[in-house]
């Protein structure tokens, strides 16, 4: 286990992104969790329309 988080930190570590621009009347979302999320780094910018709510707050932990 040990060593697949180290090569997921190496993997990452390499990773650059090049600046972009952010279309007006949309959202650049980031997930809280870098190594699985599913954001806007992978499908791009979400116009702000199609948002339906926000998280508030979270309760507990695993």
């Amino acid at each position: 286990m040990r060593k697949n988080i180290k090569n997921n930190v190496d993997y990452f570590q390499q990773l650059s992104m090049e600046e972009i621009e952010i279309p007006e009347d949309s959202a650049y979302l980031v997930g809280d969790d870098w190594l699985r999320s599913n954001d806007s780094k992978l499908f791009g910018s979400l116009p702000t329309d199609k948002i339906e709510g926000k998280v508030v707050g979270v309760i507990g932990s695993p």
